[in-house]
């Protein structure tokens, strides 16, 4: 199983620009989703995005 992870440190930023990033992390999330399932968490500080991408189950 590929698993690629995409970690956006935003420290010390404004609630303004963190709404921003909140923003655009919904619209990479709605345009990744489409594609194939992705996780997005929001933590504190910081959006961390993990998007799976999906492999032969049966590969050993």
């Amino acid at each position: 199983m590929f698993e690629t992870e995409m970690i956006i440190l935003a420290m010390n930023v404004s609630h303004k620009q963190s709404k921003s990033l909140f923003i655009i992390s919904n619209s990479l999330f709605f345009i990744l989703s489409q594609s194939k399932r992705c996780l997005l968490h929001v933590i504190s500080g910081g959006v961390w995005i993990k998007t799976v991408q999906e492999s032969t189950k049966n590969a050993s």
